[in-house]
C-alpha cells in the first residue's frame, strides 16, 4: 500500500493550467490565515467540477460546468492554505482543458 501523498503547494496568483482527465488537487499559499482573495476559473467547454475548501470547509463548488468566472471567496482560521480539487469531465468526454488562479489576498 503507498503512502498518501500530500498535494502540491503552489502559489497565489499563480495560474494553474492543465487539461489532463485525472482528478487533482493543489494547495494555495496565500500567507494569510484570513482574509478575501479572488478566485477566477475557466473550465471552457468540456465540463469540469472545482471544489476550493479551506480547513475542511467547502468556499466554492462550481457544480459541473463548462464556463469562466470570478468569485471573491473569504476565508478565516489557522492555516494559510486553500485547497483547490478539479474533477475533470464531470459530466462525461474526454480532452478536457481547465484553468484557475486563487488571488493574493
Amino acid at each position: 500500500m503507498n503512502p498518501p501523498t500530500n498535494p502540491p503547494v503552489v502559489q497565489c496568483s499563480t495560474t494553474q493550467v492543465a487539461g489532463s482527465n485525472t482528478p487533482e488537487t493543489r494547495q494555495v499559499e496565500l500567507a494569510k490565515t484570513s482574509g478575501t482573495f479572488r478566485f477566477d476559473f475557466d473550465t471552457q467547454t468540456v465540463q469540469d467540477q472545482i471544489i476550493v475548501s479551506y480547513e475542511g470547509r467547502t468556499l466554492l463548488n462550481t457544480g459541473c460546468v463548462g464556463t469562466s468566472a470570478s468569485q471573491p471567496l473569504s476565508s478565516i482560521g489557522n492555516t494559510t492554505r486553500v485547497s483547490v480539487q478539479v474533477i475533470p469531465n464531470c459530466a462525461g468526454g474526454t480532452n478536457t482543458a481547465w484553468s484557475w488562479t486563487a488571488h493574493c489576498p
